[in-house]
């Protein structure tokens, strides 16, 4: 399975005029193991289908990835979020 690293969530929108329901999510990161990619690329992945922080695996439309260490800005906005909404 690949794996990402130094990841981070993005949205792939292309228009201000996206209703936010339909902008689509997309992991962003450094990828190992893939086998059709060189390892250390930093890649924009297809729509996230799911995500398991638990078993720390991501299911996209093309692929699932595993999980590495979350992109060190990324992370600190994700636990801020986190405090802020529970």
């Amino acid at each position: 399975m690949p794996r990402l690293e130094n990841w981070s969530i993005t949205s792939s929108q292309c228009s201000p005029y996206t209703a936010p329901e339909c902008i689509e999510r997309r992991l962003q990161g450094t990828v190992y193991e893939h086998t059709l990619l060189e390892d250390g690329k930093f890649v924009c992945t297809s729509r996230v289908i799911k995500i398991d922080m638990l078993k720390m695996e991501a299911q996209t439309l093309n692929n699932t990835y595993s999980l590495g260490e979350m992109d060190a800005e990324y992370k600190k906005w994700y636990e801020d979020y986190k405090k802020e909404n529970h």
